[in-house]
């Protein structure tokens, strides 16, 4: 069991060491993903051509993350439910990255022209979920899924990925 655990860990990290240069903030082609009042936006690196991807004032975006091709996003946003009470207006960051940690959400893709969302997974009350990142050839998806009302452990935190056909 242990040797398990061990091969699960060394995959996560062989997976998440693929797609560093994949993460948010990274330059994708011409643009630059941020986020901007809760909504995803990109921009040319010299400040040029700002472009608002995704808007929903009643769902912020807390987390993206680019396609290995830079032409898709994939972003998370905040349960319906859960962005109105307060844990929603005031969600920790990580101290480093500053991205937000896992909260009940909505995983989807767009294309960096906008468009309509393309859902990966619906949000629930009940679990939370990650930021996903890609798998090299742009075609899976990776995300962490956890129960809200059970303290996080190796037995309750589930891995999924997740066909991306975009």
């Amino acid at each position: 069991m242990k040797h398990q655990h061990i091969f699960m860990l060394l995959l996560l990290l062989i997976c998440v060491a693929s797609t560093a240069g994949c993460s948010p903030g990274h330059v994708g082609g011409n643009e630059i993903a941020f986020l901007r009042d809760g909504q995803l936006w990109t921009i040319d690196p010299d400040g040029a051509n700002a472009f608002a991807v995704f808007t929903d004032n009643n769902t912020p975006v807390v987390g993206y993350g680019w396609s290995p091709t830079h032409q898709i996003l994939t972003f998370r946003t905040l349960d319906s439910t859960f962005a109105k009470t307060s844990a929603a207006r005031h969600l920790p960051s990580d101290p480093v990255t500053a991205l937000t940690g896992d909260v009940p959400s909505t995983l989807n893709t767009i294309g960096i022209d906008g468009g309509s969302p393309i859902p990966i997974i619906f949000s629930s009350p009940a679990l939370r979920y990650s930021n996903a990142w890609w798998n090299t050839a742009g075609n899976r998806l990776i995300y962490r899924e956890e129960f809200t009302a059970i303290t996080p452990s190796p037995s309750t935190v589930f891995w999924w990925a997740s066909q991306n056909d975009q």
